[in-house]
């Protein structure tokens, strides 16, 4: 009976794992070319304006990504818990009143805050680097489609609730992020400034907002979801249930772009929108290698939300662990690159961006997002557990240390000072979420499996990269050719632990066929 139990579990975590496996890779393809792309538009900003144009951009579409955050509410962990949840319980009659309660506040939350800024932006221009006759008016220009980007990005989360990243992937990661070097690289050749610049990197988030409420439209009625259905419940019942849990997350989330978005403002504050260039592209690499962790959670979120609503917890334990070693896997390899080797991937932005402070920069964040991505997709188990409310008040503490940190370091020590005050305030929302999931669900993120890849990135790349740098070889070939053979040595230790590690579930994704599985799964 044991061995049988044993067996049981075994093939239900593989069925989980599976589902993870299909729409993570697909969503994880995704990730990588938005990654890829939005990498080469920093890149392109950098390459074809001065620095202090690519730093007023840097600052201005910082402000706009967290006028965009505060808009979303938090929504997207509210549908993720939600949707499928209400159709493992029966409530699929709930769906479109739950749809409905959580956009109205989005869409009038975007109109105040888009009509807020464009009274406010002669003022608010000046305060955040922007002080030229045109900063006002990219401001104006970005309250105009804020509301159409935060309808839109309701509309991609909410097809995500449901277990399906197609529309994510072929929208917001292809579409717009293809769109916008492009549209950038054209008003370069326009000779256009900072205003011209700002449109080409924003008029992709419109059109990709409109495609996006089309498409999630269509989705809706494909799966048979009316808004004209009887609910089970009335609507005071569904609205509370809802933002009662989602409330808290929509100011957590605010915070999470603000720990990300914060520091680049007030460096332009600070000291120059020169510094905030330089900063922006000594810590672009942070959000190329996020695209592997960021692709796993979100297709994570809603399968926690299942399984933890099932009493299945020894199954969200394994896939917890397992999820862990697979973002380590994919997102460890660049970190280990750029905490060895800085000074090549500064190259990559030209003369000017290659100075000593940044590469201090690059090592700093390295070994932040080192230790970040081995602590797993915490959050996202403690959101999908319940709490939202602990959530918030580990972001806002997160937050409070990071802008006071900031405040203190940037006058002293620059464009350092705030890499360090960022890598303490990720280490310690890190450590915060830990003690809470360990508390509540007895769970955490670390296993033989995330070791493995570890040693397997220490070992490979870490160590002959780190000597290349500590004998100041600076030659481009030489260091090519060492990352060669450390990726494929790499990628011999991945296939040889394939079994260890699991990743022969990933061969799901090549079959037509669902593996076993009672729930509905789409991608």
């Amino acid at each position: 009976m044991l061995v049988g139990s044993e067996a049981a579990n075994t093939e239900a975590v593989d069925a989980q794992l599976s589902h993870i496996a299909r729409s993570g890779v697909f969503n994880l393809l995704g990730a990588a070319v938005s990654a890829v792309f939005g990498f080469g538009l920093i890149v392109v900003v950098t390459q074809l304006y001065d620095q202090a144009t690519a730093g007023m951009f840097f600052a201005a579409s910082s402000a706009f990504l967290i006028l965009l955050g505060a808009a979303s509410l938090g929504t997207e962990s509210g549908l993720a818990r939600f949707m499928l949840r209400y159709e493992a319980t029966g409530r699929t009659a709930d769906i479109s009143q739950c749809l409905s309660v959580a956009l109205r506040p989005v869409l009038l939350t975007s109109l105040v805050l888009a009509l807020g800024t464009a009274l406010l932006a002669g003022q608010l221009a000046p305060l955040i680097g922007l002080d030229t006759p045109q900063g006002s008016l990219v401001l104006l220009m970005f309250a105009l489609l804020l509301p159409v980007a935060a309808w839109g990005d309701f509309s991609l989360a909410g097809a995500r609730s449901f277990g399906t990243v197609r529309s994510t992937v072929l929208i917001d990661k292809f579409l717009r992020t293809m769109l916008q070097p492009l549209s950038v690289w054209l008003a370069a050749l326009a000779g256009g400034g900072v205003l011209l610049l700002s449109a080409g990197w924003v008029a992709p988030y419109a059109i990709a907002g409109v495609v996006s409420v089309l498409i999630f439209r269509r989705m809706l009625r494909r799966r048979g979801i009316d808004h004209h259905t009887a609910p089970l419940n009335d609507r005071a019942m569904v609205r509370r249930e809802f933002w009662g849990f989602t409330w808290p997350r929509g100011i957590a989330r605010l915070c999470q772009i603000l720990l990300q978005r914060s520091d680049i403002i007030l460096i332009a504050a600070l000291l120059s929108v020169q510094d905030a260039a330089l900063y922006t592209a000594a810590t672009r690499f942070v959000a190329l290698g996020q695209f592997a962790t960021q692709a796993i959670q979100q297709v994570l979120q809603p399968r926690f939300s299942q399984l933890l609503a099932k009493g299945r917890h020894a199954d969200a334990a394994d896939v917890f662990r397992i999820s862990t070693a697979w973002s380590m896997a994919v997102a460890w390899p660049l970190y280990m690159v750029t905490g060895a080797a800085g000074g090549f991937y500064l190259m990559i932005f030209g003369a000017g961006y290659n100075v000593e402070s940044a590469g201090a920069v690059v090592i700093l964040m390295s070994i932040a997002m080192l230790a970040g991505v081995a602590a797993g997709p915490l959050d996202t188990l403690l959101l999908m557990a319940g709490g939202s409310r602990t959530s918030l008040w580990i972001a806002l503490t997160t937050l409070a240390a990071d802008i006071g940190l900031c405040l203190i370091l940037i006058p002293l020590w620059g464009i350092v000072g705030a890499a360090v005050a960022w890598g303490i305030a990720v280490l310690l929302k890190n450590l915060l979420t830990l003690e809470r999931v360990k508390k509540l669900l007895a769970m955490d993120p670390f296993g033989w499996r995330s070791a493995l890849v570890a040693v397997a990135n220490v070992a490979c790349l870490g160590i002959p990269l780190l000597t290349l740098s500590l004998l100041q070889r600076t030659h481009l070939g030489e260091f090519f050719g060492v990352l060669a053979a450390g990726c494929a040595a790499y990628a011999f230790l991945l296939w040889l632990w394939r079994g260890k590690l699991r990743l022969p579930t990933l061969k799901t994704i090549l079959s037509r066929k669902d593996s076993p599985s009672p729930e509905r799964n789409e991608i």
